[in-house]
């Protein structure tokens, strides 16, 4: 390695270690400074967590203790009151609840049956309630007895409507001596969920946290979630417990987005820092290696201009040694691996590519092509095609420079190549159906114009003169003249017929091509109907019958009857090409149809006697103008559209057409169509 690539060497080795190092420095700074920032931040939130828990709890317990105060001097006004009316009791009742907006009654029930309630309007049908018969109700009644302390039932279903807790507590009254107590009844004061949360300020601390609030069963330590959605179930919540009205409650507190804090406040902009001095102390690095680099990036650009190239692209030295080539260049020749290499010599590429039979051009020839190979080469400019042995066709174009070397492109030009053999077999198609077209209408209309002359000068007919010769002798017996009238008309009748029959031939083939025009340009859409086997038979018959009788080929039907949906005229005209072409073939023979179904599909078969179809050639008759290259098609007449229009009007009814034949057996040409027919536009 020469000098001044080991000095490149270390520098690049050095740009790289320093500048990994500062990049290791700045990430190890800057995680341990967004470490300490993330605890920090996330010791901050739970302690103002805590002082929200505990202000939460403090105010849940002391609306608890003014819930408790509002029911001990209640029970105390009516222990020294206890016959007291109901003007007294609701008199006494809205003084005690005003400071309460969120109590919705409060309900006095001596013998554990309600005799007061206050509002009394909205609530007189509690009036006379009876607590006994509320098992549950009377439960939590005899533990606030036990205890003699007002207890807390919910968040229950209230009849008002919505949820909220009842408080309930025992009221005793003195005794006939004054020294004892009795049990007088009990009072329930009702107020809301929400409008406890509200008394507590809640909405307040939400805007920055979750705030759950539970209650808590002090026999299961089990929680129910009163309000919120941080449940005893979260794990990272910030907890505070609490006791009111003889009930644990417990409050937890979340971040608002549900997650502590997992970054530091300042992460950006320390981040920020770092990087930008990182990045402005390799920047000094970087500006120390900046001539290399510019020439490293030109021999990038160069690399990637050359690689971006469609076409395979190579550059020799003056030595004719390989400096650089692209992949396209490489693939073009389908080297194997390291094959085609820097420094490798365009000769020996050559010869190697011959080795290998790349060149169809070379074979049997090797030595001789190697050298007119290597003699165009040399030249100072040369372009010229050259084909592959997998096909492909290659234009390559090769310039010299000044200092002697030698710049070549390789451009695919298969797809081209494809295009211009498909364009000349279009054309030669083109110009046999031309000359196929012509032969076949000619010959009926040479015919007809033929017969229509004759049928213009009557008087050349020889019945016509035998005719004129006896009507100009009067002894002529008229029994011979009415004969010889006869013959005349038989006579214009036969070149009639046959002028017809010549014409019905020439509209046949003008149809077939226009039909398989349509068909072509995807215009064919079928007219579907309810038809039986029998409409379709009648109407065939009426076509096939007579061209049988001029062949004295034996037709036959054998059907089955039953009824199907297709469009008649296109099924005819598919079946017609069929009779038609069997009967052709089977020239004084016999010809066969079969109509019939099973459980899946409606079968038209048609069977000729005529010499059959080589295996080989079963499915190109089916193409179009086939026929038309053949001896037998001369014979028989016809363009080679017949079965190629079968084939599509079949396949537009959702069906197929196939044939099977033995060569000296005959054929079977058989028209298969589903029960439930799936239509399709011509394709």
């Amino acid at each position: 390695m020469r000098q001044k690539e080991k000095k490149t060497l270390k520098l690049n080795l050095f740009f790289l270690s320093a500048s990994a190092m500062i990049i290791a420095v700045a990430v190890m700074t800057g995680f341990t400074l967004n470490t300490y920032g993330r605890q920090q931040a996330r010791d901050t939130a739970r302690l103002e967590a805590i002082n929200v828990s505990r202000s939460l709890a403090d105010r849940i317990e002391a609306y608890f203790d003014q819930i408790a105060v509002t029911s001990l001097s209640l029970s105390a006004i009516i222990s020294s009151n206890p016959e007291m009316s109901r003007e007294e009791y609701a008199e006494v009742a809205e003084r005690l609840v005003s400071a309460l907006p969120e109590v919705i009654n409060i309900a006095a029930a001596p013998g554990d049956v309600v005799r007061y309630v206050y509002p009394e309007g909205p609530n007189r049908s509690v009036i006379g309630l009876d607590y006994h018969r509320n098992p549950a109700v009377m439960a939590i009644i005899d533990r606030a007895r036990q205890v003699r302390r007002p207890r807390l039932e919910g968040p229950v279903n209230l009849v008002q409507g919505g949820e909220g807790f009842i408080v309930r507590a025992p009221v005793y009254v003195s005794g006939a001596d004054d020294d004892t107590e009795r049990y007088w009844g009990a009072l329930a004061l009702v107020f809301r969920t929400d409008g406890l949360f509200d008394a507590i300020d809640l909405l307040r601390a939400e805007d920055r946290w979750q705030i759950g609030i539970s209650r808590i069963d002090a026999e299961t330590d089990l929680g129910r979630l009163v309000y919120g959605s941080v449940s005893r179930r979260s794990p990272d919540a910030v907890r505070e417990q609490v006791s009111g009205l003889g009930i644990e409650w417990e409050v937890a507190v979340m971040p608002a987005n549900g997650e502590w804090p997992t970054t530091a406040p300042s992460a950006g902009e320390t981040w920020t820092v770092l990087g930008g001095v990182a990045m402005l102390l390799i920047l000094v690095l970087h500006t120390f290696m900046s001539l290399f680099r510019s020439r490293e990036i030109a021999q990038n650009r160069l690399e990637q201009a050359i690689e971006s190239l469609q076409d395979g692209f190579a550059l020799y030295n003056e030595d004719d040694r390989l400096v650089l080539c692209n992949e396209r260049y490489k693939e073009t020749y389908l080297a194997p691996e390291g094959g085609i290499a820097p420094g490798i010599r365009f000769e020996d590429l050559v010869r190697a590519g011959v080795a290998r039979g790349q060149y169809p051009a070379a074979e049997g020839r090797e030595e001789e092509w190697i050298q007119e190979r290597l003699r165009v080469h040399k030249q100072a400019s040369s372009e010229f095609e050259e084909r592959l042995s997998d096909g492909r066709w290659l234009k390559i174009a090769e310039r010299k420079t000044p200092d002697g070397s030698t710049v070549g492109l390789r451009v695919d030009i298969t797809e081209l190549k494809n295009s211009i053999a498909k364009a000349e077999e279009a054309n030669r198609a083109k110009s046999e159906f031309l000359q196929v077209i012509s032969h076949e209408l000619r010959t009926p209309l040479t015919a007809v114009i033929g017969f229509l002359s004759f049928l213009a000068k009557p008087e050349l007919l020889p019945a016509s003169r035998k005719l004129s010769e006896a009507l100009a002798d009067e002894t002529t017996p008229r029994a011979d003249l009415v004969r010889l009238n006869g013959e005349q008309l038989e006579s214009l009748s036969d070149f009639a017929t046959r002028a017809q029959v010549s014409g019905d031939h020439l509209l046949r083939l003008i149809g077939d091509v226009l039909v398989w025009s349509k068909l072509e340009r995807h215009e064919v859409i079928l007219d579907r109907r309810q038809i039986t086997t029998s409409d379709l038979v009648e109407q065939l018959s009426a076509q096939v019958e007579e061209l049988a009788r001029a062949r004295k080929v034996d037709f036959r039907v054998l059907k089955t009857e039953f009824a199907f949906t297709a469009d008649p005229d296109r099924l005819t005209q598919a079946l017609l090409n069929l009779l038609s072409n069997a009967i052709k073939f089977a020239d004084k023979g016999k010809v066969i149809l079969r109509v019939e179904q099973n459980e899946t599909e409606l079968l038209f078969r048609v069977q000729d006697s005529g010499p059959g179809i080589p295996e080989h050639l079963q499915e190109k008759i089916f193409e179009r103008f086939y026929q038309a290259d053949t001896s037998k098609t001369r014979t028989h007449g016809g363009i080679g559209l017949g079965l190629s229009i079968a084939r599509h009007l079949v396949e537009l009814h959702g069906g197929r057409l196939s044939v099977y034949s033995e060569p000296g057996k005959g054929s079977e040409f058989t028209i298969a169509l589903p029960r439930r027919q799936e239509y399709r536009r011509a394709a």
